[in-house]
């Protein structure tokens, strides 16, 4: 998803990216972040969504949001890791380094790398302040459901359009099982 919108091929600036619910994750909102557009999920399971604590002392000061409230978000975690998050998404960014691999790398040696944190930490705070839009904007909400279904509808089309295609094996064009017997010093008899 991330790649896509970075790497797009054309002269068009994206500043946001729908998505379904399964397409967002708090390392996903602070990767867009720091690249410079917004991921604006659809969100079904709205319910389970929480919201983090913007500082760390003060479980009191929200009495109204205490059922969905978390923990605080690390901030200082984030500035000591931030020249590093921005290496990374640089790296996206020029394209030396694609975004599922770098995720890879995190996942795959430790999902405790204080980079990866950090960008947690990040997403948690760019997701809250998402959620909080996206609970208060009727407009906001509705900007991205027609979002996705116009994605939706092409996606549709596209593969409409690809399933009526014909197969060539189905026009005798070519052969897709069977042996081919080459010999190297004869020409091919095209008819």
């Amino acid at each position: 998803m991330i790649e896509g919108v970075v790497h797009h091929c054309t002269e068009m600036e994206v500043d946001r990216q729908y998505v379904d619910s399964h397409g967002q994750s708090t390392v996903a909102f602070a990767f867009c972040r720091l690249l410079g557009f917004q991921l604006m999920p659809r969100l079904k399971a709205i319910h389970a969504q929480k919201l983090s604590r913007p500082d760390v002392g003060k479980p009191d000061v929200y009495p109204n949001l205490q059922a969905i409230l978390t923990k605080a978000i690390d901030w200082e975690l984030i500035r000591q890791q931030y020249d590093q998050m921005v290496k990374y998404v640089t790296a996206v960014r020029l394209g030396t380094a694609e975004t599922e691999s770098i995720l890879r790398r995190f996942v795959r040696s430790n999902i405790q790398h204080p980079t990866y944190k950090a960008f947690a930490e990040l997403g948690r705070a760019v997701k809250t302040i998402f959620l909080c839009q996206y609970l208060h904007s009727e407009a906001l909400r509705r900007e991205i459901n027609e979002g996705l279904n116009i994605v939706e509808q092409w996606a549709r089309q596209t593969h409409h359009e690809r399933s009526r295609r014909p197969d060539p094996a189905d026009l005798g064009i070519c052969e897709p099982y069977g042996r081919f017997e080459l010999d190297m010093e004869a020409r091919l008899r095209i008819d």
